[in-house]
């Protein structure tokens, strides 16, 4: 098989994850992602409570639409490639590369996105205490 097809299969396999990726970040844009158990970073701290969900959901979206971004980065990667290699053992190296830049992106974002998600929970419970006993003292 002509090495340009395969990287021509192979862009085009990352279709649906683009998709996803997108959809999910643009739910969370429009406030429409609600908690569910298939859909979104479900870490027990987000899942604990619907206002957990939102706020590190919000917090995190540019992490989201860095995953889709990526993901367009390697479709595009792998479709210029096709126009130029020929060769099925260079058009493997080329779509081993390109799959292993893009997991490493994704592994770092999908980290990023739970770290900033939970921090801002935290952040929110703190103000929240510090409501609360502010307005305990003041009684």
């Amino acid at each position: 098989m002509d090495g340009g097809v395969l990287l021509l299969i192979t862009g085009l396999s990352l279709a649906p994850a683009v998709l996803i990726l997108h959809m999910l970040a643009a739910q969370v844009k429009s406030g429409t992602l609600r908690r569910n158990l298939l859909w979104g970073l479900r870490t027990r701290k987000l899942q604990s409570s619907d206002e957990a969900w939102d706020i590190g959901h919000r917090a995190a979206q540019p992490h989201l639409y860095a995953l889709a971004y990526w993901t367009y980065g390697a479709i595009a990667a792998c479709f210029a490639a096709a126009l130029v290699v020929r060769s099925e053992e260079a058009a493997g190296t080329f779509i081993m590369v390109v799959i292993g830049i893009f997991t490493a992106a994704v592994l770092l974002h999908v980290w990023r996105a739970v770290v900033v998600a939970h921090r801002a929970v935290e952040q929110k419970l703190q103000f929240a205490e510090q409501l609360a006993g502010g307005s305990d003292s003041g009684s």
